[in-house]
């Protein structure tokens, strides 16, 4: 831009300045009258020779593999990208050919102090040169360049100067290392990662109007598979992962294998070596890609967890993850009575034995969850499944020992009569209990139990290591009894760490942690 003597600022117009004789005219508007005005830049090629200094192997291909992410077009008139992969293709770069290009700027002005106001502009850019993109597309391993500012005349005037002298002309020079390319070839990428076996019981080949040597019947040709039985999946190598935290490290297919777990996970004896996962990417050279590359858990439901990994560069046997939390499995409702849409989550783990509700987690509102990992209370609380029908509990108790008691069936406090047998705590229910009825039973002993997790009135509450327990405004309460959730997958997620957490039945371990057997889990390169 340049300031005129009224303080107003005009952009200064550059065009390129090599037009063909009949455009200029044109522009000229067919009149040799016609004045060029100013100020103006005219940008020009005034030379391009092959730069033989950067010339290389001909015969170089490079070879970029690129991953889009799915679109879901169910709604035509706007498509959203999920979070799933989608085509894949494999683009191969020729090697390209370097030329020198030299280009002419020429700087039309109508006085010096115009002149200075637009070189001032322009040379500041250039300590010698000044870097640029040609493209935005970054697959073009061609797009950057720069640009050198190698000489500059000042003016094309001579002394001296007359009334009619042309329109002063600075000029500047610049050169560039520039490419020209062939065009690329793209390729749909496709590695075969999995292998799925579909195993059916038999076949049955047609026999109506079958006859021998003419063939099989056209209305069922073929034989025909039935009644699936199993599908069997075969990962590369037969190699297994372990997942611990955000490591994946490889299992030996060679380790002594026990499977469990409906075929997802398994337990083995290591042999005391770790992999390098190089060992299986060396397989497909080039092809993972670090930060983007995702690894794939098949987890017992067949949802995947998954996320993005690198190779740790100061133990390549270690794969870190970066797990993606939308692929997390779905978290379980927990409800209660007094608290019927409860998430699928807990507030913290504690110990209660070292901590309290008012030692260090500060004031317990309604609806707060823990996590337990020791027992709470003066008393005894025993979890058993009905096996017949009887309205009786026999304890090991001493009836003398026990100062209150309450029972519940399937979660739902129920009535009783406490009896006296042989100086043992037995319990006499109202009504029979159905078989498979889960049945809960709260001794109070005369032991006063801890003050920190007594209820309102003072009395004490009862609860066992892993249980889940909730303050409802009164009373504390187990909402997830651990004794009695042994056949149920349960999935909870730690509010305070954002950890999700899965009891199995026996433990709480965290929710996709563990071994993987050959065939349920995958890595997109």
């Amino acid at each position: 831009m340049v300031k005129y003597g009224d303080g107003s600022l005009v952009r200064v117009p550059v065009m390129y300045g090599d037009a063909d004789r009949q455009v200029a005219h044109i522009n000229k508007q067919n009149s040799e009258n016609k004045i060029n005005s100013t100020p103006r830049i005219a940008v020009y090629i005034s030379d391009l020779q092959m730069d033989r200094e950067r010339l290389g192997d001909a015969t170089h291909v490079g070879k970029v593999h690129i991953r889009e992410r799915d679109i879901d077009d169910a709604d035509s008139t706007n498509p959203q990208y999920t979070s799933s992969q989608g085509k894949n293709y494999t683009v191969e770069r020729l090697m390209p050919t370097p030329y020198k290009l030299t280009l002419k700027a020429d700087i039309w002005s109508s006085s010096t102090e115009q002149k200075l106001q637009i070189l001032e502009q322009i040379m500041m850019l250039f300590n010698p040169s000044l870097e640029i993109q040609t493209t935005d597309n970054y697959l073009d391993w061609t797009s950057l360049s720069v640009v050198n500012l190698t000489n500059m005349t000042f003016s094309n005037r001579q002394v001296p100067v007359g009334a009619e002298s042309a329109i002063d002309i600075a000029t500047l020079t610049f050169d560039m290392p520039i490419w020209i390319s062939p065009p690329a070839k793209v390729k749909t990428l496709g590695v075969v990662t999995n292998i799925i076996m579909g195993i059916y019981k038999g076949s049955n080949a047609s026999t109506n109007g079958y006859i021998e040597g003419f063939g099989v019947d056209a209305v069922e040709v073929g034989p025909n598979l039935s009644d699936l039985m199993n599908t069997a999946r075969a990962s590369i190598d037969d190699f297994g992962v372990t997942i611990h935290g955000g490591s994946a490290r490889i299992l030996d297919p060679g380790e002594n294998v026990t499977y469990a777990n409906n075929n997802s996970l398994y337990v083995s004896v290591k042999n005391g070596l770790d992999i390098n996962w190089r060992t299986m990417l060396d397989q497909y050279p080039g092809q993972f890609r670090s930060g983007v590359s995702r690894l794939f858990l098949i987890q017992e439901d067949g949802t995947e967890v998954s996320g993005t990994c690198v190779l740790n560069p100061l133990d390549e046997a270690v794969l870190t993850v970066n797990w993606d939390e939308d692929t997390y499995p779905t978290n379980t409702t927990i409800a209660s009575t007094y608290r019927p849409n409860s998430p699928g989550t807990f507030d913290a783990i504690v110990d209660p034995e070292k901590s309290g509700p008012g030692s260090g987690l500060g004031a317990s509102t309604v609806g707060t969850r823990y996590l337990i990992i020791n027992n709470i209370g003066g008393g005894i609380r025993e979890t058993l499944i009905a096996e017949t029908r009887s309205n009786r509990i026999d304890t090991s108790i001493d009836f003398a020992r026990v100062k209150d008691s309450r029972v519940l069936i399937n979660n739902v406090e129920v009535a009783f009569t406490p009896m006296n047998i042989q100086d043992k705590y037995v319990i006499r229910l109202a009504s029979n209990a159905a078989v498979n009825d889960i049945i809960t039973y709260e001794l109070f002993v005369n032991e006063d139990g801890p003050d920190a997790w007594k209820n309102t009135d003072q009395s004490d509450f009862i609860a066992n290591t892993n249980d889940i327990i909730e303050w409802d405004g009164s009373k504390w309460r187990v909402v997830f009894n651990a004794e009695a959730t042994k056949d149920t997958i349960v999935y909870l997620t730690n509010i305070y760490t954002s950890v999700q957490y899965k009891w199995n039945g026996i433990q709480w371990r965290k929710s996709f942690e563990g071994e993987y057997m050959r065939g349920r889990w995958r890595l997109e390169l």
